[in-house]
């Protein structure tokens, strides 16, 4: 399977929320390669694709003509297939990540205008590495990975030092990691938009780190930091039919936003993590109290492979192993609406000018893996990256 263009879909803002025109792009790469990941930087301008060839490449979303993405870096990062890129907060500089098959978490940093430097290597598992994040800025630069041998691990830097914490979560296997939000617990019964955000108000009341892993056991679990231990403790929050293909931790965030509280879903207000898998539904569970609570999103006739949240918490992306991505939001506690799909190119309901935008995609023969969004409040858009049949 060759991949040779990545889709990219932008949804513009304008004066209001609602008024939006949607663009679309298609990028040759220029190779015969598989695309396995591509993720937008913290204000969306930028991407980064991990490549089959062991290279990332990283597009400008706005520096080719009439505003297309351009390729402004090649990075040969790794022996093997590179399966997962991160940026970093803006704060600790122009950083990314990325992990492979070759067992090696590498810490690039940009040194000059579209150069990077291998700032730092870690091989510290047996077999490959299948996923990455990065901490919620408010912890420091902290790295999560998850392997094939079962383990995880958390590189802290800190004091010009790295230290590597590692322990094992799922024996077959590690598929998919997700960091939870820097807020404390959120179970309901505080409405994060009544909530103090000064930013001395946040230093005080931060939460503990937390995060959802997933693995080849049919696995979903949720691991809290333990200060007084300094150790993390694990709980079994969900068990599956099949490998867990994603989770995803819901990262609200009310800096910059100035919405109407009716605007939030309820996943605004309640720790939230979404999950999709081999059995082919894709469930969201929410903590109430102490107790950890399921829903049903959808079910499908192929199993989702990737999800994303929103920045405020509020719709959840999903994209199937057939090429369909579709979007959902709450519109009522435990209540998931499907309000836009797109599938062979074509986004069903919009109007036929914007429907005439994705007529390339179809032509192309594509089939999609990958889709991802900035984590930047307010500015919405997608990138969808698509492998080429044969």
């Amino acid at each position: 399977i060759n991949a040779e263009y990545m889709g990219i879909f932008f949804n513009s803002e304008r004066e209001t929320i609602m008024e939006a025109e949607d663009k679309i792009f298609s990028v040759d790469l220029g190779s015969k390669t598989v695309i396995h990941d591509a993720q937008f930087d913290y204000y969306g301008k930028r991407i980064a694709t991990g490549c089959s060839d062991g290279t990332i490449k990283i597009f400008d979303c706005n520096a080719g003509e009439e505003g297309k993405p351009m390729q402004t870096s090649l990075i040969k990062a790794h022996t093997g297939p590179v399966w997962q890129t991160v940026w970093a907060h803006p704060r600790f500089g122009n950083i990314l990540c990325s992990c492979g098959y070759d067992r090696r978490i590498v810490v690039w940093k940009m040194v000059k205008e579209n150069e990077w430097d291998r700032v730092k290597e870690f091989e510290c598992h047996k077999s490959s590495i299948n996923c990455l994040a990065l901490a919620p800025w408010e912890y420091g630069l902290i790295i999560l990975a998850g392997s094939s041998d079962g383990n995880v691990s958390i590189i802290n830097h800190a004091n010009d030092r790295w230290e590597i914490t590692q322990f094992l979560a799922h024996k077959p296997g590690v598929t998919c990691v997700s960091w939870g939000p820097s807020t404390p617990f959120l179970s309901g019964e505080i409405d994060p938009l009544e909530a103090d955000n000064s930013e001395e108000k946040k230093e005080e009341e931060i939460g503990p780190m937390r995060f959802a892993t997933g693995g080849c056991d049919g696995l979903v679990k949720h691991w809290v930091y333990d200060s007084s231990s300094k150790q993390f403790h694990e709980e079994v929050v969900s068990k599956r039919v099949g490998w867990i293909k994603d989770v995803a931790y819901a990262q609200y965030n009310t800096t910059g936003l100035c919405l109407p509280s009716e605007y939030f879903g309820t996943s605004s207000k309640f720790d939230t993590i979404a999950v999709c898998g081999e059995d082919k539904s894709i469930i969201v569970m929410k903590r109430n109290k102490d107790m950890w609570q399921e829903g049903i999103v959808a079910t499908s006739k192929a199993p989702g492979v990737k999800l994303s949240w929103s920045a405020d918490g509020y719709m959840l992306s999903v994209a199937y192993a057939d090429g369909l991505v579709e979007v959902f939001q709450e519109s009522e506690p435990g209540k998931w609406e499907s309000v836009s799909t797109l599938n062979n190119g074509i986004q069903k309901g919009a109007p036929e000018e914007k429907k005439t935008q994705s007529l390339l995609i179809t032509t192309l023969n594509l089939s999609l893996i990958h889709i991802s969004e900035p984590t930047r409040p307010r500015l919405i858009s997608y990138a969808v990256f698509c492998l080429k049949k044969k």
